[in-house]
């Protein structure tokens, strides 16, 4: 048996709120954040949640968890491949490790302990020596790199990870050649990322 529905005798009607059945309670209950959508002249009610506009609006912009990841990881590895080079070129930093793995290990973890010290104390110096960094044009932050280079060395030896840096000299001159070479690198893989 077909039941035909009666149009809606005034426009109030239409614009009451629509009902849903809900199978948890067995009710009637109207659908929120409902979007109307017009096709071939008849009107299609669609419910919208919080859940999917957030959504939408994620794949909007491109965001994805595993591109954080994926850089933090570049940048890590970009970072100890420059502490390995600082630690070949610059006399002062020593690197204790005998094994091809133990030194990979040990330049991964110096790694990940200058990036942790770089986040946490470097915007911490930068907002108390302000007019220091302005007085300088900048130069001064070849010095605040360098103790926290010297930091890393003396937080990786009480963690008993076989880095040292023998002074505050070796430790400048490790942070400039860690920041350039970081750089360059960084530089040669996003022109390999925009080629491809």
């Amino acid at each position: 048996i077909t039941t035909a529905r009666n149009p809606p005798s005034s426009r109030s009607e239409c614009c009451q709120p629509r009902l849903a059945e809900s199978s948890n309670y067995g009710a009637l209950r109207p659908l929120r954040n409902v979007t109307t959508v017009r096709n071939g002249g008849r009107r299609a009610v669609a419910p919208q949640s919080r859940f999917a506009h957030c959504a939408g609006f994620v794949l909007d912009k491109g965001y994805s968890w595993q591109d954080d990841r994926m850089k933090i990881l570049i940048k890590l590895v970009i970072t100890a491949a420059a502490l390995w080079v600082a630690a070949l070129l610059v006399p002062g930093i020593e690197l204790h490790a005998h094994s091809a793995v133990g030194k990979v290990t040990t330049l991964v973890v110096v790694a990940l302990i200058f990036g942790i010290v770089n986040a946490v104390l470097k915007p911490v110096a930068k907002a108390i020596g302000c007019l220091a960094y302005a007085i300088t044009l900048g130069l001064i932050s070849i010095v605040v790199n360098g103790l926290l280079f010297w930091l890393t060395s003396f937080i990786a030896g009480r963690l008993g990870v076989p880095f040292r840096v023998t002074g505050f000299v070796p430790a400048m001159l490790g942070a400039l050649l860690v920041g350039v070479v970081g750089w360059v690198l960084s530089l040669i893989l996003d022109r390999d990322r925009h080629q491809h």
